[in-house]
């Protein structure tokens, strides 16, 4: 009686030590075999981040776009030698006009028209250009020279024009071209004075 109660004994401590066992086996199996984390995406320098650190993306550098120019330049001679700072008309009388010639180049890299004006002309001056307004053509020829535009500005005086100096500006496209005139009353003709004649009674013979 008592030896089977030992087997008895031995027996369930046998199968109890073999659930333990199998117990922790399943346990270790699980921890190690978890959901794994994904392989990290390289970055564009083909290296991978540290696990944790925020993945930072380089801005794109702007986009440049070249736009055509023109570059208007006014010349006093037909070569193209004496650039034009400013113009100096001298007196102009009133109900008279002034006449100026101007060459002009477009050494930019497209056609351009301009208009030519005068601003800050004084009572009874007008400026007019012929042609106007007119397209300059860009670019150098095929003998390397920038082609030339002939143009007359005119200045007229009005009758009435104000008198004295008048500081005004000349437009022509972008540039602008300060110039001055005096404008003076017409000067009077010296009159031919009328000759008098006196005469003289012929004395009458006494009888």
């Amino acid at each position: 009686m008592k030896m089977q109660l030992r087997w008895g004994l031995i027996s369930l401590l046998v199968i109890l030590l073999i659930s333990a066992a199998s117990c922790r086996s399943v346990a270790t199996s699980t921890s190690t075999t978890g959901t794994t984390s994904p392989r990290p995406t390289p970055t564009s320098s083909g290296t991978f981040p540290r696990r944790g650190s925020p993945t930072t993306t380089q801005p794109t550098s702007p986009t440049s776009t070249s736009t055509a120019s023109n570059s208007i330049s006014v010349y006093s001679d037909l070569n193209d030698t004496q650039p034009i700072t400013s113009i100096e008309w001298g007196t102009l009388e009133q109900g008279a006009s002034s006449t100026q010639s101007i060459y002009l180049e477009n050494k930019g890299n497209q056609d351009v028209t301009v208009t030519a004006s005068g601003t800050g002309l004084s009572s009874g001056l007008a400026l007019t250009a012929d042609p106007n307004p007119v397209t300059l053509a860009s670019g150098l020829t095929s003998t390397g020279e920038v082609p030339s535009w002939h143009v007359e500005l005119t200045l007229t005086g009005a009758g009435n024009a104000a008198s004295g100096d008048s500081n005004f500006t000349i437009n022509i496209g972008n540039v602008q071209i300060p110039s001055h005139v005096m404008v003076a009353v017409p000067s009077q003709p010296t009159s031919t004075p009328t000759p008098t004649l006196t005469s003289t009674p012929t004395p009458t013979p006494s009888s």
